[in-house]
């Protein structure tokens, strides 16, 4: 580790006279990425801050910049006064749960290679920190659409600290009448840093998260706090997607609107082939869509099942008032089918399903999950507070593998390439399953639709105004069979379609994908680089190249990241695709008396789930069904091997 004990057992001390909480070891919430000898240090207030990097940047002077101390910023704080509900077992700990860092990349833990230990000092916001202040109205804002409903609403601007997760700050815009137009869906990313990584919400005419932002408070390598606004020369650049390059982000300013409501509307279809022809409406007609689909690997035509497997959630602009009366849901509430499972039963359900003698029931335990997700929300339409809608994921498993795909399109051929698309990943899903028992994708795919935003490392810019972003989330356990195989091939149909995904910068990559240059644009990494080393410059001393070598939150792997790519290969289809040199981490199976046990409580649970569908009441015969004969053949088992008397 950079971070030699002596100096690190000095910086301790500092901290502690100066009573900075501190702590050791890091890990993010899926906990694919550890840093268990990080110095975890938790800021309550701007002095705090503009202390620890005024002390780091003292120890950096006199080290070389390769051994430079490095410092990153993560979600997350230890404050134990959290409010419990108990709408269901798990939502004792959801607070706790989901107070963590979400990046599923190294951009915060900082480990490139098995040689290289991490980032040395990770920085968390204490809740004390967290604050949200409406500033007042805002004259001449930014609008993407004019002519849309919601761009002609009065605009307010919004001061949000590093620290506070979208819900909270939902919650706290509501209450002052007021909406953001954009914003991610998952409830429990921070504000700050899901601009930092470049994430996005939906919407036809709505821009990436960051491109709601009029300005950035932070504190630089120095110590200094500064600002930077849609004024300074290089906004653009530094912040429509910046990976916290730039210093430690403080607080931003926000562009909300009047509060509004919308209605949704739900479409379902029972494959992608059922979508033909009607997706480019979908995306042309409606302010806001949300698509999910839950594969099921062509079990139910197997068996006589006829479940939905794809929702189409679309929202619009509605002056009506709303018709139920429910949470925000980001409480829980039954669609957390899987998270509450997973608690119920004391282990990772599909920790169990992936066991290579429980693997079968996994096909039929998706169609299930599609059941009981789509068919609890049925297809009545419903009007609602924008910030009931727009957050219809409730729960997260710890165990994930998320990789985005971000794809420019034109929008008058956005449908029919949305079409091609989900029909090539059924195809690709339901052939693997069929030839090699692949089942790649173990909990859904989700898309959405937006404008998107220009500049620095996002991974949503357009290069006109006829373009939009289809964004694709494929969602899955991390040792999903098949996963690896499913990556590679997804990612050759669409360079040979003439598609060229970006990948989400907080997000899990593509197997091959190794660098940033292999899916951004050179010319935009070249005007990144240039606008970074003009922050770091010492007014008239021409010294940002240097300075920019010594910055602690450029660690070895953002180095990496953003160096050139020397280890590409020439392929049929794609020129930018880096042979992959992976191995899929294997499986561990359990005990035939652990699935004895899980597969008993699991049969338990399930057949007290109430399904009001016919269809849903029939993939829980099945299941159940399918449940009973695994636990016959295990008992069978275990009987063989008891001693004889």
């Amino acid at each position: 580790m950079a971070f030699p004990a002596l100096l690190q057992a000095q910086f301790i001390r500092m901290l502690d006279e100066k009573k900075i909480f501190r702590t050791s070891g890091w890990n993010n919430y899926m906990d694919t990425v550890r840093n268990p000898g990080a110095l975890v240090i938790e800021i309550s207030s701007e002095e705090q801050l503009k202390t620890v990097l005024q002390e780091l940047k003292k120890l950096n002077d006199s080290r070389n910049p390769e051994n430079k101390i490095t410092v990153r910023v993560s979600a997350g704080w230890s404050d134990e006064n959290v409010s419990k509900c108990c709408l269901f077992p798990w939502s004792k700990v959801q607070e706790s749960q989901y107070n963590e860092g979400y990046s599923f990349s190294q951009v915060v833990g900082g480990r490139k290679t098995s040689e290289s230990p991490g980032t040395d000092i990770i920085i968390r916001f204490a809740k004390k920190f967290h604050k949200m202040k409406v500033l007042g109205s805002l004259a001449n804002p930014q609008v993407t659409n004019p002519n849309t409903p919601i761009h002609q609403l009065p605009s307010s601007l919004v001061e949000v600290s590093a620290g506070v997760q979208v819900a909270e700050l939902a919650e706290f815009l509501r209450k002052n009448n007021l909406s953001l137009t954009t914003v991610s869906m998952i409830s429990w990313v921070t504000a700050v840093g899901l601009a930092g990584t470049g994430g996005h919400g939906t919407g036809r005419d709505e821009p990436a998260f960051s491109g709601l932002i009029e300005s950035f408070k932070l504190c630089d390598m120095d110590g200094t706090i500064r600002e930077i606004d849609r004024q300074h020369p290089d906004f653009e650049s530094l912040c429509g997607a910046h990976s916290g390059l730039l210093g430690v982000v403080l607080s931003i300013k926000l562009r909300a609107v009047s509060a509004f409501n919308l209605r949704e509307t739900i479409d379902v279809f029972y494959s992608a082939k059922e979508m033909k022809g009607e997706l480019d409406a979908v995306l042309r007609d409606n302010e806001y869509i949300s698509i999910m689909g839950i594969p099921s690997y062509s079990c139910e035509e197997q068996k006589g099942l006829s479940v939905p497997k794809w929702q189409i959630r679309k929202w619009n602009h509605t002056e009506e008032k709303p018709t139920q009366h429910a949470p925000a849901p980001y409480a829980p509430d039954v669609r957390s089918f899987n998270q509450e499972l997973e608690v119920v039963l004391g282990a990772s359900t599909m920790d169990f399903l992936l066991d290579s003698g429980l693997q079968h029931l996994l096909p039929y335990f998706m169609v299930l999950s599609a059941a009981m997700v789509i068919g609890t929300r049925g297809t009545t339409p419903i009007v609602d507070y924008e910030n009931h809608i727009t957050h219809p994921q409730v729960a997260f498993p710890r165990e994930m593998r998320d990789v985005s795909y971000l794809i420019p399109v034109n929008d008058l051929e956005a449908g029919e390439k949305l079409e091609l698309i989900l029909k090539k990943m059924e195809r690709l899903l339901n052939s693997g399953a069929k030839k090699n028992g692949e089942i790649p994708i173990t909990y859904a795919i989700y898309v959405r639709y937006m404008q998107g935003t220009n500049g620095g490392l996002s991974t949503s810019s357009t290069h006109s105004n006829d373009q939009r972003i289809l964004a694709i989330d494929v969602v899955t356990h991390p040792e999903a069979p098949g996963i690896g195989h499913f990556e590679q091939d997804f990612l050759t149909f669409l360079k040979d379609n003439d598609l060229a995904p970006r990948n989400h910068l907080g997000k899990n990559f593509p197997i091959g994908v190794e660098r940033y240059d292999q899916f951004l644009d050179s010319d935009a990494l070249d005007e990144y680089r240039s606008a970074l080393v003009r922050w770091h410059e010492t007014p008239g001393a021409h010294d940002g190249p240097q300075r920019l070598s010594t910055s602690p939150f450029l660690t070895p792997y953002l180095e990496s990241m953003l160096s050139p790519s020397v280890s590409l290969i020439q392929t049929k289809s794609d020129d930018r695709i880096i042979k992959p040199n992976f191995k899929l981490r294997p499986h561990k199976n359990h005990t035939e008396v652990q699935r004895r046990d899980f597969l008993t409580k699991l049969h338990e649970e399930i057949s007290k789930r109430e399904l009001t569908s016919e269809e849903g009441k029939a993939a829980k015969q099945v299941f159940l069904q399918k449940c009973s004969v695994a636990l016959e053949k295990i008992n069978e088992s275990l009987n063989r091997l008891q001693p004889v008397s």
